[in-house]
């Protein structure tokens, strides 16, 4: 089991805490990414688990960005500004990693990624 395989499973993190705040569709999302990130990670390249898990990421990044409207307000703007922040490191690292380092590195790169994006979609669950 290699480093993104066991940083895929931070994203369980998420499916529970959406759980609990009773974000059922959100929870379903992220144990769609986990499951598909995991199998995606594990295994030799194959087109078809990274278009799965291109499709459970994409699915997180709009509902969470459909969450952020709908509760967006300037008395949470103290949240929200770190979302932001998290998402745009998501954006930089990904690109980076992808086409600036070497592979070892790129991973290191990728499991922050992984434990960045957790930490942004707690937040946004985590708004009032």
């Amino acid at each position: 089991m290699n480093i993104l395989s066991i940083s895929s499973l931070f994203f369980i993190t998420n499916a529970f805490y959406s759980r609990s705040k009773k974000y059922n569709l959100y929870s379903k999302f992220f144990i769609f990414l986990t499951l598909s990130s995991f199998i995606y990670h594990s295994m030799e390249y194959n087109i078809y688990t990274e278009m799965i898990d291109k499709v459970a990421v994409l699915l997180v990044i709009f509902y969470g960005f459909h969450l952020v409207y709908k509760k967006f307000s300037k008395d949470n703007i103290y949240i929200i500004v770190p979302i932001v922040i998290t998402f745009l490191s998501t954006i930089y690292i990904h690109y980076y990693a992808k086409v600036k380092v070497d592979l070892i590195t790129s991973r290191k790169y990728h499991f922050i990624l992984h434990v960045l994006s957790s930490v942004g979609h707690n937040l946004i669950i985590y708004l009032p």
